[in-house]
């Protein structure tokens, strides 16, 4: 009888330690995740930012696109054949005709 107690003992000594050392881990594990979801919520703040930056950069971009077609339209009709004083400028082709003063004012 005193055997099986020794032995009971041991028994409960050896799960005692099995456990503490995965209570242990746990720990360890739980502290990961939650530097893992930290990291991961600042991530997801700076995709946030940088596609908020992609929206401006496109918008400035087709602005910027529009006022390039702008002037190469302006280009092309100011110096389209029938450019001179008084005259009309512009192209029969095109059919787009202006005013000289109408060129630079917008």
């Amino acid at each position: 009888m005193e055997a099986r107690m020794t032995a009971a003992e041991s028994l409960a000594e050896e799960l005692q330690m099995e456990n503490d050392a995965q209570a242990t881990e746990l720990a360890v594990a739980q502290q990961e995740l939650s530097s893992l979801h930290i990291k991961l919520t600042v991530s997801e703040e700076r995709v946030e930012e940088l596609e908020k930056q992609q929206e401006v950069q496109a918008t400035e971009l087709a602005v910027a696109q529009q006022e390039l077609s702008t002037l190469e339209l302006r280009l092309s009709v100011s110096e389209g054949p029938h450019h001179g004083a008084g005259a009309t400028a512009g192209s029969e082709e095109t059919g787009l005709f202006c005013l000289p003063s109408d060129i630079w004012s917008g």
